[in-house]
């Protein structure tokens, strides 16, 4: 049987369904419009309060984002209005886009029943269908590379003719502009055609080289034009300083890093149930693709493999959690540590979806019976996690709702104490349009409140004041409410509060203050 009359089969129809399946959880998730949570709300106010020519500098909230991402929320924002369904439309349009896309490329990497077994996995990934609705890069960064991976992988299959040069030159010239890990996966590519090219073949190198030296420049050009003017590289350093891989080992926790955090993948961005089960598969298709198709083997790795080099160079961190919790509770673990990696969500899956199709090549029934098991095994706990993410969408807080109580309740003068970050409280002030004047005083971390002291130490007796409180499990939230709440019930009385879901303000009256407090 040809390969187009292999594609001619049942399999044709499961590909749309699970593509339907896929865009369905995306679209619920997107549907539910939750509030948006403190990273969003700081990429959002340079969205909102930045024009066009200052998005290439550096970002207010300590945000890194590319200048092609920039531009198109700017554009979305400026025609819908800076609302939490136009910040997330690129998102959502750009998951959307993926699901194709990665059909597309599967269906060239792999034989038809593993690209079914990709795509499976690829629709029910849970991080792909959160970041679908988050006002975040992430979604882009896979879009992007699909993007350079369909193109690259056409250059090999069909052909360097004169059109699919040019399509290749403009999509990986315009990738590193809408995602930061696009240069690896362009480099990965580059690299991969100038190995697969046979000796003789001269010309055919040269314009492959010429296509690659257009992604170059294009780079360079960012570079120099974007990320060199970029000041987040030490805070990258020191909040990422555990997701660096070990350039030197010299310890047995150094060299145990590579083995965490290859199981680790597997159980963040992938959210499987059965990290090294995943592991294991992912191995033994490597190595199926390794006899039998070593080109699409080496531009699926050798991105991942620059990428390994950018975080030893402390350049990008390869995070990942390396647990499941998020799948027993996704409201618990925002945001998912692996959310730099997801552009390579589609590198590891396709090697799981190869060595299952490892034994669905033999004519024994036993073995794919058994290859049927652990796939289902490995697509048990994204399905459910979709299924929950479908019915029931995941929430982070609703300051939302906080914030219009807050307007009906609050009087000019009365400050405001935001605990622990102010983005999210600031954002839908803007949106709602505050105007009372106030004072605020932010806490995110215990130092702070030395702050609050002195605050409260200089104010007058009578003075009221709101503790606004944005919760999440991994915050030290409850703890600095509490210490900010026992600082003004010892100088006032609490007098009314309001409560939302993970987002509550308590008002305060301050009594007449002891003089050594004055």
């Amino acid at each position: 049987m040809t390969r187009a009359a292999a594609w001619a089969t049942p399999e044709r129809v499961a590909a749309p369904l699970l593509i339907a399946l896929g865009a369905v959880s995306r679209a619920a998730h997107y549907a539910s419009n939750r509030p948006l949570w403190n990273d969003e709300t700081a990429l959002a106010l340079n969205v909102m309060l930045l024009p066009f020519a200052e998005l290439r500098g550096g970002l207010a909230g300590e945000q890194v984002a590319p200048l092609g991402f920039l531009v198109a929320e700017k554009l979305v924002a400026s025609a819908l209005g800076p609302s939490e369904w136009a910040l997330r439309l690129v998102p959502f349009v750009a998951s959307l886009a993926s699901l194709w896309l990665f059909w597309q490329v599967a269906r060239r990497w792999l034989e038809p029943t593993p690209a079914l077994w990709a795509l499976a996995l690829f629709a029910a990934d849970w991080t792909l269908v959160y970041y679908a609705a988050e006002a975040k890069q992430y979604s882009t960064d896979v879009l992007a590379a699909l993007a350079v991976w369909r193109v690259g992988h056409g250059l090999h299959e069909a052909g360097v003719s004169g059109r699919r040069l040019l399509v290749a030159a403009v999509v990986g010239a315009a990738a590193p502009w809408l995602s930061h890990p696009a240069i690896f996966v362009c480099a990965g590519v580059g690299l991969a055609w100038q190995l697969a090219v046979p000796r003789g073949q001269a010309r055919r190198r040269a314009r492959l080289l010429a296509v690659s030296a257009c992604w170059l420049a294009s780079f360079a050009l960012e570079y120099l034009l974007v990320l060199r003017s970029t000041p987040a590289v030490e805070r990258l350093q020191s909040t990422w300083k555990h997701a660096f891989m070990p350039l030197l080992p010299d310890s047995l926790d150094a060299w145990s890093w590579f083995p965490r955090t290859f199981v680790g993948v597997f159980a963040d961005p992938l959210a499987l149930g059965l990290p090294a089960l995943a592991a294991l598969v992912f191995a033994l298709g490597c190595g199926a693709l390794a006899l039998r198709n070593r080109p699409v083997l080496a531009s699926a790795l050798a991105p991942v493999g620059f990428a390994l080099l950018a975080s030893a160079a402390r350049l990008y961190p390869f995070a990942t959690l390396g647990q499941l919790p998020h799948i027993i509770d996704p409201e618990m673990f925002h945001p998912p540590h692996g959310r730099f990696l997801l552009f390579s969500v589609p590198v590891w899956i396709a090697g799981m979806a190869a060595g299952l199709g490892l034994p669905w090549a033999s004519r024994r029934p036993g073995l794919r019976w058994a290859a049927a098991v652990a796939g289902a095994a490995l697509l048990w706990h994204p399905a459910l996690a979709a299924l929950r993410a479908t019915l029931e969408p995941p929430r982070v807080h609703d300051v939302r709702s906080l914030v219009d109580d807050l307007m009906r309740e609050h009087r000019p003068g009365e400050a405001i104490v935001a605990i622990p970050f102010a983005l999210p409280l600031e954002y839908y002030l803007v949106r709602r349009g505050w105007r009372t004047p106030f004072q605020l005083v932010q806490i995110q971390r215990p130092d702070d409140l030395a702050t609050l002291d002195e605050h409260l130490a200089s104010a007058e007796s009578g003075a009221r004041y709101w503790v606004v409180t944005v919760e999440h499990p991994r915050w030290p939230s409850r703890a600095l409410r509490e210490r900010a709440e026992e600082m003004l019930g010892e100088r006032g009385e609490p007098l009314r509060e309001i409560r939302h879901f993970r987002a509550s303000a308590r008002l305060f009256r301050l009594g007449a203050q002891p003089p050594g407090n004055r």
